[in-house]
């Protein structure tokens, strides 16, 4: 994360609950998060059932923060 003011940056787009700044900031949009996998991953690995599941499957995500990989995938599923 780079600080912008700093930076000398013009624009830039940030996803996440805005930080107190006395930068500017205008809401562009909205997103939602998704778990997905393909049907061949799936046939090789199984289909998780349940959250815990998940602590035992490959997953990809973005993340800037350092974490624990259970607490990416815990997050999916706690709305955070």
């Amino acid at each position: 994360m780079v600080d912008l003011y700093l930076e000398r940056t013009d624009v830039a787009i940030r996803v996440g609950k805005l930080a107190d700044s006395s930068l500017m900031a205008r809401k562009i949009g909205e997103t939602r998060r998704r778990i997905v996998a393909s049907p061949a991953y799936l046939a090789r690995h199984g289909t998780p059932a349940t959250p815990e599941d998940l602590i035992h499957h490959n997953c990809l995500g973005f993340n800037h923060r350092s974490r624990r990989m259970e607490m990416i995938w815990r997050r999916f599923f706690d709305g955070a």
